[in-house]
């Protein structure tokens, strides 16, 4: 857990000041899915549920760079 905000409030920040890297964004989260319910998942990049792999993680980075890219 993040300390101070949540990662909740910190997207509600990032959209407020910087809606453009919204997309940008990927999540990682242990938090369980009845608080998920108030993530609106189409607002970031990817979420990823810990524990993660990291392989996985890898590969969501890797997409978003080229997504970001081609946004260029």
């Amino acid at each position: 857990m993040m300390p101070i905000t949540s990662g909740f409030e910190l997207l509600d920040i990032v959209e407020a000041e910087r809606p453009d890297t919204l997309q940008r964004i990927i999540v990682t989260t242990g938090v369980s899915s009845s608080d998920l319910q108030k993530l609106d998942s189409t607002r970031i990049f990817s979420l990823i549920r810990k524990p993660f792999d990291i392989h996985e993680l890898l590969r969501k980075v890797g997409e978003c760079s080229e997504k970001a890219s081609l946004v260029r």
